[in-house]
């Protein structure tokens, strides 16, 4: 049976180049895929055929508007606070509502974002449909995961739905990490099924053929 799986990231490369293989192998085996991030990534996504469907700003809106309210830029100015407004706060307050618009059109079966997407698992949880949650390195660090999940509660509640007790929870981590890579004191949270995938290097689908570099090339000594 084929399903409809629509993947959601933060509109940057290293935010989705890491969901692409699993996006390719989805597509591979005959099943639908749509990606739900801002209209300034189809350079990358509208090679791939993959169907953008375009929701929110770029990175340098929600800069602005993180400077704005805060007087600080997440880029330079890494803290909690910065951060949990960026991906969190501004982010879903500018994307969300127009992601569940598309994503209620769309229908899918199943949503996958990335560690630090929070628009898909709100998204997820309107609609009722199930999330896994790609983490592409290290767990977040818990003073930035408490950050982001008080961040974003507000904009659970403001639609009437449940919030998470952490943030995203997904039902599924998908994770590329490799365990030399991961903290010593990282938790799977309770009641989230964690699945190791094999990371793989980005390469693009005009690459000529026999250029494919592997792991052990790009990171030496991290297998």
């Amino acid at each position: 049976m084929t399903m409809r799986v629509l993947f959601s990231n933060v509109p940057a490369f290293g935010h989705f180049l890491p969901l692409l293989p699993l996006a390719r192998a989805f597509r591979r085996q005959g099943h639908d895929v749509a990606v739900v991030t801002a209209a300034g990534m189809t350079p990358l996504i509208a090679p791939e055929g993959i169907e953008l469907l375009p929701a929110g700003p770029m990175p340098d809106v929600l800069f602005a508007e993180v400077g704005r309210k805060l007087g600080l830029n997440p880029a330079t100015e890494p803290t909690p606070e910065a951060v949990a407004e960026f991906f969190a706060g501004v982010r879903v307050d500018l994307t969300a509502d127009e992601a569940l618009a598309q994503a209620k059109s769309w229908q899918p079966d199943l949503v996958v974002n990335e560690m630090v997407d929070f628009v898909g698992p709100l998204v997820a949880t309107s609609l009722g449909v199930p999330l896994a949650t790609l983490a592409f390195g290290p767990s977040v660090p818990a003073e930035f995961t408490e950050a982001l999940t008080a961040v974003v509660r507000s904009r659970y509640e403001e639609r009437g739905l449940p919030a998470p007790e952490r943030a995203p929870a997904g039902r599924w981590l998908l994770d590329t990490c490799p365990p030399g890579l991961q903290f010593e004191n990282a938790v799977v949270p309770s009641g989230v099924e964690r699945l190791a995938l094999r990371p793989e290097p980005h390469q693009s689908p005009d690459a000529p053929a026999g250029e494919v570099a592997t792991p052990a090339a790009v990171a030496p000594g991290c297998w």
